[in-house]
C-alpha cells in the first residue's frame, strides 16, 4: 500500500544542506518505490513530503542512501 511520509527536519540543516544531500541519493538513480518528493522551507525549517509504494520502500532508502548521505553532509551538526 502506497503510503504518504511528512517529515520536519531540524532548523540545523540549511537549503544547502538539503540539495547537497539530495544530489548524493540521486547518484545511484530513482530509488525503488518512489512515488513522489517534494521539500520546501516551512518558517524556520524545511518539510518533506514523500510519497512511496510502501513503507518498507522508504525505510531500504532511508538506511542504504539518505543516512549515509545526512552524516557525509553535516556530520555530526545534527543527530
Amino acid at each position: 500500500m502506497a503510503v504518504i511520509i511528512v517529515s520536519d527536519l531540524p532548523s540545523e540543516v540549511t537549503p544547502e544542506d538539503y540539495v547537497r544531500i539530495g544530489e548524493l541519493t540521486e547518484q545511484e538513480g530513482t530509488p525503488d518505490g518512489l512515488l513522489f518528493h517534494s521539500g520546501f522551507l516551512l518558517g524556520n525549517h524545511i518539510r518533506v513530503v514523500d510519497a512511496r509504494e510502501s513503507h518498507s520502500h522508504y525505510d531500504a532508502f532511508r538506511d542504504s542512501r539518505l543516512l549515509p548521505a545526512r552524516i557525509f553532509v553535516m556530520g555530526d551538526r545534527v543527530s
